[in-house]
């Protein structure tokens, strides 16, 4: 049996499966590695077996004991399958968009602490007991949770003979070692956010063309300009990664896309599957792109990200 201590208390985690073991002691890591300051590390897992029942089922038992234990989490649930499955759930859930099962990747479960996201972070990815592992979060503590996986303290258990520190990737788009030892010295985001060029009236003008109100439309536009300078910033490497584009309750039917392994151009697709296929996994993805609900929009994101020609449209 494997046991979790987490703030004096021991879970029996007898009977649990062994995937059920492993992301409770990482829950249990991310706890410590935040210091007792406000949460901002996010746990990725997915299991490489296209079982959606046995997903669902760890996630049940993991949010049970997450309820004994009274965490301060929520659970984001997805299936990568053809049809969308909600599992029970303590928190919020938020429904991912539907995407085609790809690369064997049956579930993707995201453990998150409440806190701000909205510094600097990074993302660490890794193997373990059959789990595939993300942790996204500040330098700090990425590196900190990284450190506690690698010395070996998942509930008592030995460390895992293949995730070696040679074996963590670092998911993103700057280029080095494996492993993180030195943060990136990236600009904040108000220095570069204060940099931004107002977005051109003619742009504006082409509000008109979008259904809704006006005020609305203009907004949408302003949106997309916005999105599209983070995205200039990122391409930039002036930082990791782009600020949260405020969603709209309009459903997104066109994926601009700056930049991605096997594009030679900026691309805007029609349609999710042309677009899934063209990134992978965005987990794993360094690529840089954004949904909209129109085809303007999609072109005004990547006129703002500095396309202006060469821009291709796929089905």
């Amino acid at each position: 049996a494997h046991h979790l201590w987490l703030e004096g208390a021991a879970v029996d985690l007898h009977g649990l499966s062994t995937e059920v073991g492993v992301v409770l002691a990482m829950l249990a890591l991310m706890e410590q590695a935040s210091g007792g300051e406000p949460g901002d590390l996010v746990l990725v897992t997915g299991k490489r077996q296209h079982s959606h029942h046995a997903d669902a089922s760890m996630q049940e038992a993991v949010l049970e004991l997450m309820k004994e234990l009274e965490m301060d989490c929520h659970v984001e649930a997805s299936n990568h399958g053809r049809v969308w499955r909600p599992v029970e759930t303590c928190g919020d859930v938020q429904r991912s968009n539907d995407v085609p099962w790809e690369g064997g990747l049956a579930c993707l479960s995201t453990w998150m602490s409440r806190g701000s996201h909205d510094g600097e972070t990074i993302e660490l990815s890794f193997s373990y007991d059959g789990l595939d592992i993300t942790v996204r979060g500040s330098p700090r503590k990425a590196s900190r949770f990284l450190a506690s996986v690698t010395s070996g303290s998942l509930a008592g258990r030995p460390a895992s003979p293949s995730p070696t520190l040679g074996s963590f990737e670092r998911v993103g788009s700057v280029v080095g070692d494996p492993v993180v030892s030195v943060p990136p010295r990236f600009e904040s985001r108000d220095a570069i956010a204060a940099g931004f060029v107002p977005c051109p009236g003619r742009l504006l003008d082409s509000a008109s063309k979008l259904s809704g109100p006006v005020s609305s439309a203009e907004g949408r536009i302003r949106r997309a300009w916005e999105a599209g300078q983070w995205a200039r910033a990122v391409l930039a490497e002036r930082i990791g990664s782009p600020n949260r584009t405020p969603p709209l309750e309009i459903r997104s039917r066109f994926y601009a896309v700056a930049k991605a392994d096997g594009l030679l151009h900026p691309t805007i697709f029609k349609s999710s599957g042309s677009y899934f296929r063209a990134v992978g996994n965005l987990v794993e993805s360094s690529s840089v792109s954004q949904a909209f609900p129109s085809e303007l929009e999609a072109r005004i994101y990547l006129e703002a990200a500095g396309f202006h020609s060469s821009i291709e449209v796929r089905p």
